[in-house]
């Protein structure tokens, strides 16, 4: 008994030091991965925009620019969108993306701020940027396309393969201020035991459970409303529109927790469109095709029209 004992301590110790060196080593990954990408700009493919470099915001500025509908012309007519990579246009050519299409039924600008893999604490950092409005000017509306898994995302800490450096930033209230501040990076490295990774992985997995569904939703919206806020800061007469892209992921606690002036609508009272069907979906992959685009688009906005969010 007394041997097991010892065995088990020995052991307990062996884990918790594995642990440690896990974590030293992921963390001098961390710091060779971002002095690599402040020293050199080929250090990725530039047509492989999924991955979040250094700092989320500049990846972020990045995707944007090559995924936005931008003309002179239309200098005072500005439509922000928000969201992840449905909103991005994953898997699409840029001419065959949620934005394209708005842009070429509204002939205004559509600012992509798509983030594939993204949370809402990327996009609200991403928007608390001290010169976020003059570079996004003159916006009136802006839709936030919403999945489920979006409220899973706020407990990542890791989120794609190994050999995949990804980037999932961590946001939280300051008691000092009341704004939302970094909390933590969380790179994704070929460690050497995966022992601290593993750790991440079930706390994860923990806090995303159905228990906890009601504390996670309430942080969700009040990352939503906060990014509401931002916005109509910077655009006072903008209108914020959260567009549940899933039926099913329409609940209850969105009209309850979501500000007042947040319009929640999903795609089927716009469109009578059965999303799981293939020619919606990549072989496999659910996220929308062009098809999804080109049939839903005319029908949002005949609707942002007919209820003024569109002049």
């Amino acid at each position: 008994m007394k041997f097991v004992k010892i065995f088990f301590i020995n052991f307990v110790i062996i884990v918790i030091l594995l642990v440690i060196l896990d974590f030293i080593l992921f963390e001098h990954e961390k710091k060779k991965y971002l002095y690599e990408c402040s020293h050199s700009a080929g250090i990725f493919n530039p047509n492989d925009v999924t991955h979040f470099a250094r700092e989320v915001r500049e990846s972020d500025v990045y995707i944007e620019k090559n995924r936005s509908f931008v003309s002179n012309k239309f200098k005072n007519k500005s439509i922000m969108l928000i969201g992840c990579s449905y909103t991005y246009g994953t898997g699409l050519e840029k001419n065959q993306t949620f934005a394209y299409y708005l842009a070429k039924e509204t002939e205004k600008n559509i600012y992509n701020l798509g983030i594939p893999g993204g949370s809402p604490y990327n996009l609200l950092y991403l928007i608390q940027q001290q010169n976020f409005k003059n570079e996004y000017q003159n916006v009136n509306l802006i839709i936030y396309t919403y999945i489920g898994d979006h409220i899973n995302r706020l407990n990542q800490y890791l989120k794609c393969e190994i050999f995949s450096p990804y980037c999932n930033l961590r946001l939280k209230k300051s008691k000092k201020s009341g704004k939302y501040i970094k909390a933590s990076e969380w790179y994704r490295y070929p460690s050497r035991f995966f022992l601290f990774r593993m750790l991440l992985k079930y706390i994860t997995d923990y806090k995303n459970q159905a228990k906890f569904y009601d504390k996670n939703t309430t942080e969700f919206a009040n990352i939503i409303n906060e990014i509401n806020k931002n916005l109509k800061n910077y655009y006072p007469n903008s209108k914020f529109i959260f567009l549940v892209y899933y039926p099913e992921d329409k609940q209850e606690w969105m009209f309850n927790k979501l500000d007042n002036d947040i319009k929640i609508i999903s795609t089927d009272e716009i469109a009578n469109i059965n999303l799981s069907d293939k020619i919606y979906t990549h072989d496999g992959d659910p996220h929308p095709s062009e098809q999804v685009w080109q049939e839903f688009i005319p029908n949002l906005v005949s609707y942002l029209i007919q209820n003024q969010y569109l002049r």
